[in-house]
C-alpha cells in the first residue's frame, strides 16, 4: 500500500471519517449508513490511531499528515508459524524455530530498506525493532518530526464537539507548538470545553510543559479574542496526562467563558492564548484558528442546555 501511495504521489493522513448522518446515531445505524452505497458528506476527526502495519502504509504517502491528537503506534514484527501443521508435515521443533528466525531476519531487512526508500529516518525502524511485538510504543511529536513523518512544528486541529465518553460531551481543540525555554521541544496541548451553566462553558487548558519547567513563578494565562479576554486559573502543576501524549507533562488551567464571547470570536480568524511570565516581559501569544468553533459551540449549547 505504501509503495502505491508513493507511486501516485498521494497524501496520507491519520484521521477518523465521520459521516454527517452518523452524528447522534447508534453504531449500528451508522454502520448501515456507511454500507448503503450512498455518497455521504463527512468530516475528518483528528482523534484517531494508526498502529503497527498502518505506519508502514502511512510513510508511503508523498505528504504525511499526523494531526495533533492522532497517534502512531509501533512495535517489532513477529513470524507466526502454525506449529501443529508444521509438525504434521514432518518438521522438527528445531527446524521450525530456525525457520522463524531466518524468515524474521529477511522480513526485517526488507522493512528497513523500505523505510530508507521512503526517505524516512531509519531510526524509526531501529526504535520499533526494540519494542516487543506484544507491546506498542506511541511516537512522541518530537519523534514524528525527527523521523521525517510529519515535519510541521506548528499544527492545529479544527474545533470539534462530540460525546467522547458516555455522558461526557466536550468541545475539543488540539494544537502542537514548541515548549521549553528557547528550544524546539514539541508538545501537544489541548483546549477542552465542558458544560458550565446556561450562559457559560467551562474551559480547561491542558498546557504542554517543556523540560525543566517546575510550574513555579508568576505565570498568567488569558483566553482572548480581540479586546475581550478571560483570565484562567491554574489548578494543577505539571503532571502526566496519558490520553493526550504518553510521557509528556501538562499543567491544567480553567475558567468559565460566556457563550456570547464565542459568538463574537467566530467572526474573527483566531482566538488567542496569551501567556505572561511577569509584568515586565512580553507575553507569548498562541493564535488558534476558529475553524469549526461555531458548530462546536452550537452543539455545546444544545447538549448542555437542552435547547
Amino acid at each position: 500500500m505504501g509503495r502505491l501511495l508513493r507511486e501516485r504521489e498521494m497524501t496520507a493522513g491519520v484521521y477518523e471519517t465521520i459521516p454527517a448522518g452518523c452524528v447522534g446515531a447508534s453504531e449500528q445505524a451508522c454502520r448501515t449508513l456507511k454500507q448503503s452505497g450512498q455518497v455521504l458528506p463527512s468530516t475528518l476527526r483528528n482523534m484517531a490511531s494508526c498502529n503497527s502495519a498502518c505506519v508502514f502504509a502511512l510513510i508511503g504517502g508523498k505528504v504525511r499528515q499526523v494531526p495533533p491528537g492522532a497517534r502512531l503506534g509501533v512495535h517489532s514484527a513477529k513470524v507466526i508459524v502454525p506449529w501443529a501443521q508444521a509438525r504434521k508435515i514432518g518438521y522438527s521443533d528445531r527446524q521450525i524455530v530456525s525457520f522463524e528466525k531466518t524468515r524474521l531476519e529477511e522480513l526485517n531487512g526488507l522493512a528497513r530498506r523500505y523505510v530508507q526508500e521512503m526517505k524516512i529516518d531509519v531510526r524509526l525502524f531501529d526504535l520499533l525493532s526494540k519494542v516487543p511485538h506484544e507491546n506498542v510504543h506511541y511516537l512522541s511529536r518530537d519523534e514524528i518530526v525527527a523521523f521525517g513523518i510529519d515535519t510541521r512544528e506548528f499544527s492545529e486541529s479544527r474545533w470539534i464537539a462530540a460525546e467522547f465518553l458516555p455522558g461526557q460531551f466536550w468541545g475539543m481543540k488540539y494544537f502542537i507548538e514548541a515548549a521549553g525555554q528557547g528550544s524546539k521541544e514539541l508538545h501537544t496541548s489541548v483546549v477542552r470545553l465542558e458544560c458550565g451553566d446556561v450562559a457559560r462553558a467551562k474551559v480547561i487548558y491542558y498546557r504542554g510543559s517543556g523540560a525543566g519547567e517546575t510550574g513555579t513563578g508568576q505565570r498568567t494565562i488569558k483566553f482572548a479574542a480581540g479586546a475581550e479576554s478571560t483570565a484562567l486559573t491554574r489548578y494543577s502543576y505539571p503532571s502526566t496526562v496519558g490520553w493526550i501524549e504518553t510521557g509528556s507533562s501538562y499543567s491544567q488551567w480553567y475558567g468559565y467563558i460566556r457563550y456570547d464571547f464565542f459568538d463574537k470570536a467566530v467572526t474573527r480568524d483566531a482566538v488567542e492564548i496569551v501567556e505572561s511570565e511577569s509584568a515586565n516581559t512580553l507575553p507569548r501569544i498562541t493564535k488558534l484558528s476558529t475553524a469549526g468553533l461555531s458548530q462546536a459551540i452550537t452543539m455545546m449549547r444544545q447538549r448542555c442546555n437542552g435547547v
